[in-house]
């Protein structure tokens, strides 16, 4: 999912649960809020 694109206490919590390791990469969260945003500009205009 895109769990990884939240932030607050609640999404840090739900990434230890759902065994995200490592920390927050900003570079593929800012991929994927490009791409979400393309999707949804060529889908929903």
């Amino acid at each position: 999912g895109h769990a990884f694109l939240n932030e607050g206490e609640w999404a840090t919590q739900k990434r230890k649960e759902l065994g995200f390791v490592g920390g927050e990469n900003a570079e593929s969260k800012k991929l994927a809020w490009e791409r979400i945003f393309n999707f949804f500009n060529k889908y929903l205009g």
